[in-house]
């Protein structure tokens, strides 16, 4: 049995310090788009949450367990970036 070490995650905010954190987690950058940023990290939710925290408590944050979507421009772009 294989263990998930790497997740991946949509963050939604306007915050600036708040995605300037995120920056900091991601192994592979984050990917913006419609204020909605998307990354990779390898930290399990509460710790990636945490971290975010100390920015600021404006934002939402979302662990991506099932990643089927649809949409095209902008919304792809940001979504393939954690697919």
């Amino acid at each position: 049995m294989t263990t998930q070490s790497r997740f991946p995650y949509i963050l939604v905010t306007t915050e600036t310090s708040v995605v300037q954190k995120a920056e900091k987690i991601a192994v592979s950058g984050v990917q913006d788009g419609l204020h909605i940023h998307t990354f990779l990290a390898d930290m399990v939710f509460e710790e990636v949450f945490q971290k975010l925290s100390e920015a600021s408590t404006n934002f939402g944050l979302v662990l991506v367990e099932d990643a089927n979507y649809k949409g095209s421009g902008e919304f792809a772009k940001v979504f393939g970036h954690i697919m």
